[in-house]
C-alpha cells in the first residue's frame, strides 16, 4: 500500500496475442504449408467464407483478417491479458524482458508466434500487442503514450468502430493527439457514454482488472446467432429462425440459473448491413416462450418482414440470478403490471422447458427438436 503523498506504483499488464494462430496451427501440424501462401477460412457453402488466419507469405499478396502469473484472463480464443505486477520480481527480469521470454518460450514449444504488448492498463497493452507484428513487443508506459499512442488514428483504440469514426471526424478528431485535447463533458456531449469511456481510455484512467484463471466468471449476457444458408423472408421463416435462438439462449440462462432483464435481436441483411434492437423487461425470464414473443415483437417493430435476412441472433443481458427475488410494477389498480412479453403461467412453461432440458441432457440435443421445420442452416 502507498503510503500518503507517495505515488501509487503501477500496474504491469501483458497482452499476448497468438499471431496468426489458425494458419500457424495448420503450420505446425503441415508443415508443407509453410512454403506456400495460405489462409485459413470459413466454409463457403454454409457462406461462412471469410479468412480468419494468413501465413506471412499470403500476407504479402495482400490477404488480410504457459502462465506467468496466475491473474491471466482470456479475451478471445487467441488472446488473453496477463497481470504480472505482483510476480515479476520472481524473474528478475523487466517488462519487456519477461515478454520477449514468454515469445522465444511459445515460439520453442508450440512453434507458435505472439505479439506482446506491455503496458500499465489494458487498453494499451491491447493496443501494443496490435502495434508490431508479427513476433513482437511494444511496450507503453505512461511515458511513452505521447509518442507512441498520440499519432495512431482513434480507431486504434479498443472498441472504437466506425460509426464512432465517422461522428469524430465531424469535429475533426482523427488521431488519439487529437482526442486528447478535448474534454470529458465535450466528449459525452458528442458520443454520450462511449465519450466517457474513450476519455479514460485515452488519458490512461481504464483501470478494469485482470481477473484470476482460476475465478468463477459471472456471464454478462448469453447470447447465440446463426448464418443461414438461404435468406430468411417472411413472417414464418423468420419465426423458425428466431424460435432456434431462443430455444438456445432459453436452456443457458436455465443452465446458468440465470433470467435476463434486457432483450436484444441483431438482423444482418445480405449486404452485411446489421442493427440491432433491444428491449427492457418488467420482470426477468428465463424461458424460451417469453424470449420468442419479445425476439418477434422486436423484428416487427423494427424490420420490414418481406426483406431478407442473412443473419439473425437474440441476447439476454442484465442477467439476476434466477432465485433472485426481483420487484414487479405495480398498476395503479393493484394488479401486477402485464406485458405482451410474459406468458399466462410462466410456472407450468418453466416446468416443461425444464424438462425438455432434463430430456436433452439425458438422451441428447436431438431427442426433442422444435415444433417447426428445421432450416437449413450451420
Amino acid at each position: 500500500m502507498a503510503m500518503y503523498g507517495e505515488k501509487p506504483k503501477d500496474r504491469i499488464i501483458l497482452h499476448c496475442d497468438c499471431n496468426n494462430f489458425f494458419a500457424s496451427v495448420e503450420e505446425t501440424l503441415r508443415p508443407e504449408l509453410r512454403e506456400v501462401p495460405m489462409a485459413v477460412a470459413g466454409d463457403p457453402e454454409s457462406r461462412h467464407g471469410i479468412i480468419v488466419a494468413k501465413n506471412q507469405k499470403a500476407k504479402a499478396f495482400g490477404v488480410q483478417t504457459v502462465e506467468y502469473t496466475d491473474l491471466v484472463e482470456p479475451f478471445s480464443v487467441d488472446e488473453s491479458y496477463l497481470d504480472v505486477t505482483n510476480s515479476i520480481h520472481l524473474f528478475k527480469m523487466t517488462p519487456k524482458e519477461l515478454a520477449d521470454h514468454l515469445r522465444a518460450r511459445i515460439k520453442e514449444e508450440l512453434d507458435i508466434t505472439i505479439s506482446v504488448g506491455v503496458s500499465f492498463c489494458k487498453v494499451f497493452a491491447k493496443l501494443g500487442s496490435d502495434y508490431k507484428k508479427p513476433n513482437a513487443t511494444t511496450v507503453i508506459m505512461r511515458e511513452d503514450v505521447e509518442r507512441i499512442v498520440y499519432p495512431l488514428p482513434v480507431s486504434s483504440l479498443i472498441f472504437v468502430g466506425k460509426r464512432s469514426v465517422e461522428v469524430l471526424e465531424q469535429y475533426h478528431i482523427r488521431t488519439c493527439g487529437d482526442l486528447v485535447q478535448y474534454d470529458q463533458q465535450t466528449l459525452h456531449r458528442i458520443l454520450g457514454k462511449s465519450g466517457d469511456t474513450l476519455y479514460e481510455y485515452i488519458h490512461g484512467l481504464e483501470s478494469s482488472r485482470v481477473h484470476s484463471w482460476y475465478e468463477k466468471h459471472e456471464p454478462k449476457s448469453i447470447g447465440n446467432s446463426m448464418t443461414f444458408r438461404h435468406d430468411l423472408v417472411g413472417e414464418a421463416e423468420l419465426k423458425a429462425g428466431i424460435s432456434a435462438l431462443c430455444d438456445s439462449v432459453a436452456g443457458r440462462l436455465r443452465h446458468a440459473g440465470k433470467k435476463c432483464r434486457t432483450v436484444q435481436v441483431g438482423i444482418r441483411n445480405p449486404d452485411f448491413v446489421t442493427i440491432q434492437r433491444q428491449t427492457t423487461l418488467d420482470v426477468p425470464t428465463m424461458l424460451k416462450a417469453d424470449l420468442v414473443r419479445i425476439s418477434m415483437q422486436l423484428l416487427r417493430d423494427n424490420w420490414n418482414m418481406n426483406d431478407p435476412v442473412r443473419l439473425l441472433s437474440v441476447t439476454g443481458s442484465e442477467l439476476v440470478n434466477a432465485d433472485e427475488e426481483t420487484p414487479v410494477q405495480l398498476s395503479l389498480f393493484g394488479e401486477e403490471a402485464k406485458g405482451p412479453e410474459q406468458v399466462k403461467d410462466p410456472d407450468k412453461q418453466e416446468k416443461i422447458e425444464s424438462t425438455i432440458d432434463e430430456l436433452r441432457e439425458k438422451f441428447g440435443k436431438g431427442s426433442i427438436t422444435l415444433g417447426f421445420n428445421r432450416l437449413d442452416r450451420e
